[in-house]
């Protein structure tokens, strides 16, 4: 992130893929993030649940959406995803207009 500028977590979009309800409140509180950001991972969740590794492309599809809607005006955006035990994976992508 600092190599392209960003300096706040609240700058960028978010993509999470929603294990749970607990690991987008842990996210939100240790990172200190407005709801907002992981609104669409919430959406994911609250409409599909927890569909295993595959979920994260209903957040992704959701994120597409409000980029072609003009809903997102950050141009970078992370893409979390969480597993068993410590397993994490995370993209650092640019939003494309």
């Amino acid at each position: 992130m600092d190599k392209v500028g960003i300096k706040e977590f609240n700058d960028v979009f978010w993509a999470v893929h929603p294990g749970g309800p607990a690991i987008l409140n842990r996210l939100e509180f240790c990172l200190e993030l407005q709801p907002e950001k992981l609104k669409i991972s919430r959406k994911a969740l609250m409409n599909y649940g927890n569909v295993s590794s595959n979920t994260v492309f209903y957040v992704l599809e959701y994120l597409r959406d409000e980029l072609k809607k003009g809903a997102i005006t950050e141009e970078w955006g992370l893409i979390l995803a969480f597993g068993p035990g410590i397993t994490f994976e995370g993209l650092l992508v640019r939003g494309i207009n």
